[in-house]
């Protein structure tokens, strides 16, 4: 009999969900679970790749036993609780748990299972990098084309010489250097969304290493196998990327003004199937000006603590690559010329993307709404954009006149009242009495009204964006395979 915790399970389902796929149910791939004086071992083998947790303790007498993937969805929990197996006769294995108090008994066929396949060879060297690799890789695969039928731009690269992780689908880069890897050759890995499951620990360091057809790698209790890519050739990357002496201007963004970006950007409005553009403004100071669907001015966001450098420029991007250098931290973004990508960068991290055209530049204009980050050290939040709430003016102590609608308007931190507390009558109901409760009813149901109207509108526009998602990618697979046959 082994007995396993429903948390670990929880936990083993995610890791094993992302590696193998959710065909993994169909395919009758089988869970390995083994348990004896070396501790207990689950494992999963596929054309996919493998993974195997471990974890130390002793059970009494060493028994291996094979169960459907499925046992997984069955019996995992977010609440420690035990989970027994044991194989009552030959072929069937008996699984049993608590829900609550209600007792659960499953069985499990072996005979229903596929052949089971050894894990790969693990490689007889190991290289020993700190956690951030694990971002990095996942970071990297972001970046890859699943759908690419050109170059290897479903792959990542890992480049022993270089200690580089480098990955691109064509139209953005992603380069992290500084590790540490013990081979002297360029591995290419299909990307596996398994890398960034958040099972994985963040906080230990992960060894690598290669064999002829697999890289393996160790974090935690995990062991992860993933096949690699022996034909292909990866893009030169860095001929695309401007080198230091091509830099005409750079902006220095402050920590502040990075978290400031990120949640004002996260509030815009947009097009049903359409990012928000952004223009950066280098001229002067560093502004982000943007046009908010539905909204008839510009917003622009003054970055008050971060500093530029170089000649006075401006450029094109959307909200989505913005927020992905900014997640990133990176916090360095430089700019070449308008045929050459921009490049963000941090330490030993780099991320680039083709520019857009100079035509669709938000040109600047007095009638803007103008929101400033905080100053360092400030305690004032400023307030949240609205379009539909036009900015306070503030009449000037010295006696000038105010500005007019033409010039633009800066958006003031309002000021909170003290809070009062309402009296109550004597008997613990409001002051206004039944019809005071009427009303408060009423206002209820208007905002839960509108928040069922909204949650709709929400619901038929990310329905919408998904039908035009897979337009899009059966279109472009369409035109690669032409543009293969004319090749």
């Amino acid at each position: 009999m082994i007995t396993l915790d429903r948390v670990l399970v929880r936990q083993a389902r995610a890791v094993f969900r992302k590696l193998l796929g959710r065909q993994a149910h169909a395919l009758s791939v089988p869970l390995k679970i083994t348990a004896g004086t070396g501790g207990l071992a689950l494992e999963a083998v596929s054309h996919q790749g493998a993974a195997r947790f471990q974890q130390p303790g002793s059970f009494p007498a060493s028994e291996t036993l094979q169960v459907p993937f499925n046992f997984l969805d069955d019996c995992q929990a977010n609440r420690p609780g035990e989970v027994t197996l044991q194989r009552e006769r030959p072929g069937t294995i008996t699984a049993q748990w608590t829900d609550g108090r209600v007792p659960q008994i499953v069985q499990y066929g072996e005979a229903e299972l596929s052949k089971v396949h050894e894990f790969p060879e693990l490689p007889p060297a190991w290289s020993s990098n700190p956690p951030e690799l694990l971002a990095a890789l996942s970071a990297a695969m972001e970046t890859t084309d699943p759908h690419s039928t050109r170059y290897t731009l479903a792959c990542i690269l890992l480049s022993g010489p270089n200690g580089r992780v480098a990955a691109t689908d064509g139209r953005h880069i992603y380069l992290h250097d500084g590790f540490a890897f013990g081979w002297e050759d360029e591995v290419l890995l299909p990307a596996n969304p398994v890398i960034g499951c958040r099972e994985l620990a963040r906080d230990q360091s992960v060894d690598m290493g290669v064999t002829k057809h697999f890289l393996a790698l160790r974090t935690g209790g995990w062991t992860i196998s993933l096949p690699r890519q022996l034909e292909g050739h990866f893009p030169d990357v860095d001929s695309a990327i401007p080198g230091p002496d091509q830099i005409t201007a750079t902006a220095y963004l402050a920590r502040e003004d990075i978290e400031f970006l990120r949640q004002s950007l996260g509030k815009l409005r947009c097009e049903e199937g359409l990012d928000v553009p952004i223009t950066f403004d280098l001229n002067g100071s560093v502004v982000v000006r943007c046009q908010p669907f539905g909204q008839p001015k510009p917003l622009e966001l003054v970055l008050t603590n971060s500093t530029r450098d170089g000649a006075e420029v401006s450029f094109n991007a959307n909200r989505t690559q913005l927020l992905r250098a900014l997640e990133l931290g990176l916090d360095k973004l430089h700019f070449a010329t308008e045929e050459t990508p921009v490049l963000w960068q941090a330490d030993n991290c780099r991320y680039a993307w083709a520019p857009f055209s100079k035509e669709e530049v938000i040109p600047t204009c007095k009638d803007v709404i103008r929101l400033a980050s905080p100053a360092r050290g400030a305690s004032s939040v400023p307030a949240t954009v609205d379009s539909r709430r036009r900015p306070q003016r503030v009449a000037p102590a010295n006696g000038d006149h105010c500005p007019t609608a033409a010039q633009p308007t800066v958006a003031q931190p309002r000021t909170v009242a003290p809070m009062t507390r309402k009296r109550r009558a004597t008997n613990g109901k409001p002051s206004g009495g039944v019809d005071g409760l009427i009303q408060q009813a009423e206002a209820v149901h208007v905002s839960l009204r509108q928040t069922l109207l909204q949650n709709r509108e929400l619901l038929k526009a990310l329905k919408q964006h998904r039908r035009q998602t897979r337009l899009v990618r059966s279109t472009l697979s369409s035109l690669k395979q032409l543009q293969g046959i004319g090749a």
